[in-house]
């Protein structure tokens, strides 16, 4: 087997302008080679700030043939692409497109005038990164619920404590309430205080997952789990989902077109398999960097993605210009 590798940065869009930019995104596509005719992509984008191991510490550990999760999860994603390729096909080919969660990365004075567009794109469900200013979110939140008919998904990235938490919940009115279909990663897992918070509204675990062994016979203490198929592994964590019975929501790593397509293709073939397990996919994350060739390439239509002309996971021509290195392996 050989693995070459390219280099990419992602440039974040700057929606607040008077901030400083956002420093750029680093990562790198993939190329695994089987044989002459067997060869897959994949993306490999750590989130250091979330815990990710660096860049090329992923790389390094692969020259020593050690294998990280993520790596782990990029060749497992690069052979469904290698077999598509084989087979001449595209694998979005014949799959139920998913409606996918929309994304508002900050709340601020003019979110809900984000909504109406996105109303009218078919999007349905919301999800709001929150916990950043607790005030202006909560009058936020209980304005939305007043003037629009949606479904909220909120977002903490476990920045808040127990107390926050309940501060927070009793400061939304109770139609804001009724309109949340959960809340992720409220604070650091807590078996019994994430019980306790779960009598009060639906919970999701996402990168709190992390902590729970794939081994674990006790359930986890949420009614969703957040699954991202370049850092976990999918089919461990689905059947975890299956044993508990909790539900299933795919969502993107936020790193390049090309991984987050195999983190919606990976949705779709779920949602095949067994439909009454999933929820809308959260894969609609290609806004955040500015436009690369790959974007270029995407066909959105609202909430849905369809497929990238190519075969396998598709891009194949921007592919074929990338700069690619062979890994050398020791």
């Amino acid at each position: 087997m050989k693995i070459f590798y390219a280099l990419y940065e992602l440039q974040p869009q700057n929606h607040y302008p008077k901030k400083a930019p956002p420093p750029v995104r680093k990562g790198a596509l993939l190329k695994i080679q089987w044989s002459e005719d067997r060869i897959g992509f994949a993306d490999l984008h750590p989130w250091p700030e979330l815990g990710d191991p660096e860049l090329e510490q992923h790389l390094s550990e692969l020259r020593e043939t050690r294998l990280t999760t993520m790596v782990e999860q990029a060749i497992w994603l690069a052979t469904l692409d290698a077999q598509g390729r084989l087979e001449k096909r595209n694998i979005f080919d014949n799959q139920i497109m998913l409606r996918n969660n929309a994304i508002i990365g900050r709340i601020d004075p003019h979110t809900v005038e984000l909504l109406d567009p996105l109303v009218k794109k078919g999007f349905s469900v919301i999800k709001l990164k929150v916990g950043q200013n607790m005030e202006n979110e909560i009058q936020m939140i209980n304005r939305i619920a007043i003037t629009h008919n949606v479904k909220l998904r909120l977002d903490f990235n476990s920045k808040l404590t127990w107390n926050t938490f309940s501060k927070y919940l009793n400061g939304l009115s109770a139609q804001a309430k009724k309109m949340i279909e959960y809340i992720e990663d409220p604070f650091a897992y807590d078996p019994e205080l994430w019980k306790e918070a779960r009598q009060i509204i639906p919970l999701a675990i996402d990168w709190e997952l992390d902590q729970i062994p794939l081994n674990q016979i006790e359930p986890v203490e949420a009614d969703v789990l957040v699954i991202k198929p370049t850092h976990q592994d999918v089919n461990g964590r689905v059947e975890q989902a299956k044993k508990w019975n909790k539900s299933v929501v795919v969502t993107s790593h936020m790193g390049h077109p090309l991984g987050v397509m195999q983190c919606l293709q990976v949705a779709q073939e779920l949602y095949k398999k067994d439909p009454k397990l999933m929820r809308d996919p959260g894969c609609m994350t290609f806004d955040v960097y500015e436009p690369t060739e790959f974007h270029s390439l995407l066909n959105i239509q609202g909430p849905y993605v369809r497929k990238v002309g190519g075969w396998g996971i598709g891009f194949d021509f921007v592919l074929k210009g990338q700069q690619w290195n062979q890994l050398k392996m020791r």
